[in-house]
This record gives C-alpha cells, sequence and structure tokens, in this order.
C-alpha cells in the first residue's frame, strides 16, 4: 500500500476510502489484542529565551515527481 501511495502517476495511487478501508483492517485487529499500553505524561521544560520562528517554504521549483526505474510492479 505505501508503495501505491508513493507512485508518482496520481491515477495509481490509493482512493482515501482504499486507505481508510486498508486501515480499519489493523484498527479491527489492534482492538481485539488484550495488551494494554501505558502513556507516560511528557515532562520537558523549554528555555524561557528561547525563540522560535516559521518560515514559508518555496515548493515552485521542484522537480517533477517520478518513479524510479526500478519501482515496484503496476498496481492491481
Amino acid at each position: 500500500m505505501i508503495m501505491r501511495c508513493w507512485d508518482a502517476r496520481v491515477t495509481h495511487r490509493p482512493t482515501f476510502k482504499e486507505l481508510f478501508d486498508e486501515l480499519k483492517k489493523y484498527s479491527n485487529q489492534e482492538s481485539t489484542n488484550t495488551t494494554t499500553t501505558t502513556t507516560t505524561p511528557l515532562n520537558y521544560q523549554t528555555h524561557p529565551q528561547a525563540i522560535y520562528t516559521s518560515r514559508l517554504l518555496n515548493y515552485l521549483k521542484l522537480p517533477k515527481s517520478k518513479n524510479e526505474e526500478n519501482f515496484e510492479r503496476e498496481p492491481s
């Protein structure tokens, strides 16, 4: 499935419904799993003088996407 998601040909990528149905299979399996997991709270501090900035990324000059020559088979 991941190889299909990476396909440079948009028409060969899975639809949202296909992805949803595929992922739903795994969530159903997980819900029947009897193991329990515990979560640990995040305990971290940021420096009071830290400055966080963001910037716009320029995607205008990206190369055209393409599959590698040895890319897996055609989707079925």
